[in-house]
């Protein structure tokens, strides 16, 4: 490549995302759809995961609905509960500098074949994504409108493509219109300066809004009494035109990234959003009414600086008022100066201030708590876990979005955020790996509704989420190093990996700290051997898979809770064959598991919920103490295994 500006972004690119060994053509390929989906999507990917391989003519394809990233067909499904927006992006990469006309044509041959009606043949190379497309126009009566359609052509050139190729465009661009399947189509000649700069965009977004300085008309507002924690609060009411440049860039386009903290995204065509955009297409009596209408916005700044009406906002996040936001900016051309929306300004540097003003303020649209995940204090502990794991194992838990995007020196496979975490530990510990593929705020809800928490329990004990994520991170790089038909089981094999080399995990003792530690010790250093485990596991896997009856659609196989429970039996089995001299012996003096015991309560630890129970020389774990007991009580408890251990359950007081 013959810019070197060019090629040290890739190169800078390659090396964080741990891609350095790649061929030069891969690499191009990754950076360019790093930076083109990373233009309008603030989530943590990896660009490999959106490559499609061997597909003549096209060499990245990225989904959206609502702003999320899509990765299966059942994804689909959890989604299309609400209205939908969906975005289709399909990218031709070549680093060649200059534009080849044959090239075009296959890309865009290829996309019209993708979205036609004619009968894709067996080994099509792009199934999995012609599946998820599919899934998507059955649910068709969930649009908010068509698909959008867009259309890359990336290379290294810095020429504008010729007469010919824009004709070429335009016609093949018609004929993708009037399928009528799209309410946009667009197609872009992406070349060396626009990736610059795109890549250079991306470096001020990697320090989320720290570089982000704003200045706005803020005539209608009045001085907040002094609040402790926060260094000053100003409130008041903005024309939404001099709101929305608090939120565009100067182009028109929206800062995504100021919306980081928000507890949700963009909800599409809503009740309340259609409301908003109703007020906003009334006549003018209403449009006056819309200040009193709507609840308003609320930004928390790391600076504010007034000077008389000007105020200059620095580093800043908008915490609550993401859909108002979303639905001005997209109708800014019905705006008038009859419009206005109240405002709250809010310099602090408090954290747990900020946390608080963040739920106490969003409560326009229905937010459930689970949306909260990330302001608990959970987190903390887990972070502040995985930043104590020695250096050569060391992951990096992202608790608030994009933190360890600014620093070169991380490997971004590395970052576990919290979506990712979610997924980790609800397919290795909670042995659900059929279940990652619902977005990840429906498996919060799914995971915290009862009584008690399973998923971010405040009295959990950190070391299980954090072998979780290694665990994935592990997988992930052996699939990566070779091994790419096993991507849609990574978190199977890592749950399958998980009970081969550690055994039953009883999931009752998530509390215990000393049986977690004892647990996930030992997990960890049989991991030392991982790619004997991977190869163990992907063997299972494999048996099972060809075992299944012809008749069965493989497509669906990773989302049936069936086989999930008979490959985890099989590894199960496999490791107490491999241990049963060590493990059979914990029982012997106990006689029949059906017998009752009596023995005394050694300790209750009821903040936790569990405690342990004396019976000669052996010590039981039971969960759920009653509330009646006292340490030192005799009781009478019946015991039962619970994974690679023995507990005690059924217990009652002697009277």
């Amino acid at each position: 490549m013959n810019d070197l500006i060019l090629q040290s972004y890739i190169d800078d690119y390659a090396t964080r995302y741990d891609q350095a060994d790649k061929p030069e053509y891969l690499k191009f390929e990754y950076f360019s759809a790093h930076c083109l989906v990373s233009e309008n999507y603030e989530g943590h990917f990896n660009s490999e995961d959106l490559s499609v391989g061997d597909a003549n003519g096209i060499d990245s394809i990225a989904i959206f609905i609502n702003d999320v990233l899509i990765d299966s067909e059942l994804a689909v499904d959890s989604h299309a509960r609400q209205n939908m927006e969906i975005r289709f992006l399909f990218l031709q990469t070549k680093t060649s500098a200059s534009l080849d006309q044959g090239a075009l044509l296959k890309f865009t041959s290829a996309v019209r074949y993708f979205f036609s009606k004619e009968q894709k043949p067996v080994g099509y190379a792009l199934e999995e994504w012609h599946q998820i497309k599919d899934a998507i126009y059955r649910a068709a009566i969930k649009f908010a409108e068509n698909p959008s359609l867009e259309l890359r052509y990336v290379s290294s050139s810095a020429a504008p493509p010729n007469s010919l190729m824009t004709e070429t465009v335009k016609g093949e661009m018609d004929i993708l219109r009037v399928t009528n399947l799209f309410s946009n189509v667009s197609f872009e000649f992406v070349n060396s300066e626009r990736l610059k700069a795109l890549y250079f965009s991306l470096g001020d977004m990697l320090f989320l809004t720290v570089k982000i300085t704003k200045q706005i008309n803020f005539d209608k507002h009045t001085v907040l009494p002094k609040i402790n924690g926060v260094k000053r609060a100003f409130i008041g009411i903005l024309p939404c035109k001099e709101y929305l440049k608090l939120i565009c860039d100067e182009s028109g386009k929206l800062l995504r990234n100021v919306f980081y903290d928000n507890v949700r995204d963009y909800q599409g065509e809503n009740s309340v959003n259609r409301e908003i955009l109703a007020t906003l297409t009334a006549d003018d009596a209403a449009r006056q009414a819309f200040v009193l209408l709507n609840n308003g916005v609320t930004v928390v700044c790391k600076s504010i600086n007034p000077v008389g009406s000007e105020f200059t906002v620095r580093d800043f996040q908008v915490v609550n008022g993401c859909q108002t936001s979303h639905v001005l900016h997209k109708n800014v051309d019905l705006l008038t100066d009859s419009e206005f929306v109240t405002i709250k300004l809010i310099e602090t540097e408090n954290v747990e201030i900020a946390n608080k003003i963040t739920k106490a303020t969003n409560r326009q649209t229905e937010v459930k708590l689970e949306a909260f995940a990330g302001l608990q204090s959970f987190h903390k502990e887990l972070e502040a876990f995985y930043g104590g794991i020695p250096l050569a194992d060391r992951l990096y838990y992202e608790r608030r979005p994009g933190q360890y995007d600014a620093d070169g020196s991380i490997n971004q496979t590395k970052v576990v955020t919290i979506p990712a975490q979610i997924q980790a530990f609800v397919s290795v510990f909670l042995e659900e790996p059929q279940k990652i593929h619902f977005y990840y705020g429906q498996l919060l809800k799914d995971y915290n509704e009862g009584n008690e928490s399973t998923l971010f329990n405040e009295t959990h004990d950190p070391y299980p989420y954090f072998m979780g994520g290694r665990l994935i991170y592990l997988t992930n790089e052996r699939i990566r190093r070779g091994g790419k038909k096993y991507s849609k089981w990574r978190f199977h094999l890592a749950t399958m990996i998980r009970v081969l080399v550690g055994g039953p995990f009883n999931k009752s003792r998530l509390s215990d700290p000393n049986y977690c530690k004892r647990y996930c010790d030992g997990l960890n250093e049989g991991l030392v051997g991982f790619d004997a485990s991977f190869e163990a596991a992907a063997a299972t896997l494999d048996k099972f898979l060809g075992d299944m009856p012809k008749s069965r659609s493989m497509r669906d196989l990773p989302q049936d809770k069936k086989l999930v429970d008979d490959l985890i039996k099989s590894c199960r089995d496999s490791f107490m064959q491999k241990n049963k001299n060590d493990k059979g012996s914990e029982a012997k003096d106990l006689g029949s598991f059906d017998s009752v015991f009596v023995g005394t309560v050694e300790q209750l630890i009821p903040e936790k919920k569990f405690g342990f129970i004396n019976y000669g020389q052996r010590t039981f774990f039971f969960s759920n103490p009653s509330l009646g007991l006292a340490a030192k009580q005799r009781v009478r408890f019946r015991v039962r295994r619970s994974g690679d251990t023995v507990e005690a359950y059924d217990v009652v007081p002697v009277r």
